[in-house]
């Protein structure tokens, strides 16, 4: 594959050309390798006009630690303390709709905003103001050969959850590593699961955040007082905190329906797809299980497992970091995800679990190293010989 880079940051356009194996596409909202790989941005706008601005303001509803949140009307004025200065400011609005794009910002309509929601700040200044808008757009497919499309060129949508900017780093880290292995030797059809994974991830995004708006926004009266009644009652369980904790901080993500990931019965909440916590360990100074992890590589996590089965694992996988641990070193919780049986974890290099059987019970553990590329040289020459 052949790209032409154009170098406009020295003013004169220069263009150079490279030779690469893969091209990935994170290049924004209007990519240009989406748009040269011919895939469709599929979707369409969300009728909210919005504008956000960094801002000097005082009063008792100024947000300290807590992230600020009013709805009026079909508005939504959102506050978020960035310094002892500073508040992020965002407010969605029905009402002027198509009307922000055409005129020039002031804090009077951040003023204007927050009175009508009747928020109890004086806004002083504004360090800088934009108006946007906002499309709910997702490309029909995140790969077209060896093109691969992630972040803003793979997905936009509302600011609802604020989970743009993590989103994309996900996709990157989701990717990255498969390109990795696969440049090391691994099967190719690694490569396949991208789009698998983080397509069905981005789909769910879109739903929510655009389910999310229009709820926020909702301008009918019933409609309203449905909202009005139900969220604050809802807010105040600690399953739905925990599950918005969850969404919020993306962690509740998980792929057990991947194709690329390879789960056998055992006991413990933790399943192959799920994103591996840094569950607490005995004596370690406060430092969880994932303290040592620092490589970009896959981490083999060992319950319970005797020396002689530790040495054969690590014959069998190359480019992994081995973690053996007991369940006495788990607390009440590290016991719950974990479980107390002689079993095995293979941590991919994003935080997923791509492999979880019992140590007694590893006959699939080659196959999978295969497709990930962590399998020991030797195991590599004695299956190329069987072929």
């Amino acid at each position: 594959m052949i790209a032409t880079l154009r170098h406009n940051a020295d003013g004169n356009g220069r263009e150079e050309q490279v030779a690469a194996r893969w091209i990935v596409g994170c290049d924004g909202a209007h990519s240009k390798v989406r748009e040269l790989a011919g895939i469709p941005f599929e979707g369409g706008g969300v009728g909210v006009s919005f504008f956000l601005g960094d801002v000097e303001l005082e009063g008792p509803d100024a947000p300290n630690d807590e992230l600020s949140l009013h709805l009026h009307s079909g508005d939504v004025v959102f506050m978020g303390r960035l310094s002892e200065k500073l508040t992020r400011m965002i407010v969605a609005s029905r009402a002027e709709q198509g009307e922000n794009a055409q005129r020039q910002l002031s804090i009077q309509d951040f003023q204007r905003a927050a009175d009508n929601a009747k928020v109890r700040v004086k806004i002083r200044s504004a360090e800088w103001m934009t108006p946007f808008h906002v499309n709910d757009l997702q490309a029909k497919h995140y790969r077209a050969g060896n093109a691969f499309l992630a972040g803003d060129a793979a997905h936009i949508h509302s600011p609802v959850g604020g989970q743009g900017m993590n989103t994309g780093i996900q996709d990157a880290a989701n990717l990255a590593w498969k390109l990795a292995a696969v440049a090391r030797g691994a099967d190719g059809k690694l490569l396949d699961s991208y789009e698998e994974e983080r397509g069905a991830v981005g789909k769910s995004l879109l739903r929510f955040t655009e389910r999310g708006l229009k709820f926020a926004t909702a301008t009918n009266p019933l409609m309203q007082g449905v909202r009005d009644t139900v969220v604050p009652f809802l807010s105040r369980s600690t399953t739905v905190q925990k599950a918005l904790v969850g969404f919020i901080s993306e962690t509740a993500i998980e792929y057990r329906s991947s194709s690329m990931v390879s789960d056998h019965a055992c006991d413990g909440e933790l399943r192959a797809g799920d994103r591996m916590p840094d569950v607490s360990i005995a004596g370690r100074r406060d430092r969880g299980l994932l303290a040592d992890w620092t490589e970009a590589q896959h981490l083999l996590i060992l319950v319970n497992a005797k020396k002689t089965e530790k040495a054969e694992l690590e014959k069998r996988l190359t480019n992994v970091k081995t973690l053996a641990i007991s369940s006495s070193d788990l607390d009440e919780e590290g016991r719950r995800l974990l479980g107390s049986e002689d079993k095995l974890f293979v941590v991919r290099p994003d935080g997923y679990i791509g492999f979880r059987s019992l140590v007694s019970d590893t006959a699939d553990l080659d196959s999978y190293a295969r497709q990930d590329g962590i399998q020991a040289a030797r195991e590599t020459e004695r299956s190329a010989m069987a072929r």
